[in-house]
């Protein structure tokens, strides 16, 4: 999926879209926007009317692009509950991108796309972290913060639990890849039970 074919994607939707609607842009096409380039097969997103009524008109129009421009797409009105996982604050935090007409395009904020992510584990999964952190300078306070509300928020699980491992191994391999040789894996795997145990909020400067 490259820049192109996501911009005419979306502009072929504007088009079939006359009222104001919302993406939310997460999955691989986020990462490729906010640091890494590497190959993703489809658009993942949220997608959300302004107006309640015109949400079923909205995916009939995304089904409708998808098939008209070839592209493939994995959508959900709210992609809070595609994982057991929670995401803090995702459309609170999410960061404006485009406008294609009535269509306004947001992508997750990094700190955000990242909880998923550590959540399923792979290993382009946490390279797609480790470039987004670099490239947006997330601080490890932040991500260790954010991680922790995710957890906090987070129904009890084995899912949880593997998500806490990865969280930790995470600090633990790419750390200092990240921050530098002056991060300290303890202190960040510290904050991050720490938030896990309390309510927080992400910090937007992050």
């Amino acid at each position: 999926m490259t820049r192109r074919q996501l911009d005419r994607f979306l502009r072929a939707l504007s088009e079939r879209v006359p009222f104001h609607a919302s993406l939310i842009l997460t999955g691989g096409v986020a990462a490729g926007i906010l640091g890494r380039v590497r190959p993703t097969e489809d658009i993942d997103f949220e997608a959300r009317s302004r107006d309640r009524r015109r949400q079923e008109e909205l995916e009939r129009q995304i089904q409708a692009t998808a098939r008209e421009t070839g592209t493939a797409v994995q959508y959900s009105e709210d992609i809070d509950r595609w994982s057991s996982i929670t995401l803090p604050d995702h459309r609170s935090t999410a960061r404006r991108w485009k406008a294609y007409g009535r269509l306004r395009v947001d992508v997750l904020h990094p700190l955000v796309l990242a909880v998923p992510k550590l959540a399923r584990g792979t290993e382009d999964d946490l390279r797609d972290v480790v470039a987004c952190f670099k490239k947006q300078r997330v601080s490890w306070r932040s991500a260790a913060c954010t991680f922790g509300l995710a957890a906090r928020r987070s129904p009890r699980s084995t899912a949880l639990t593997l998500y806490a491992r990865r969280v930790e191994y995470f600090f633990d391999r790419f750390g200092s890849r990240i921050w530098g040789s002056r991060f300290r894996s303890p202190d960040a795997q510290s904050l991050f039970r720490r938030h896990a145990r309390r309510r927080s909020r992400i910090n937007r400067r992050a």
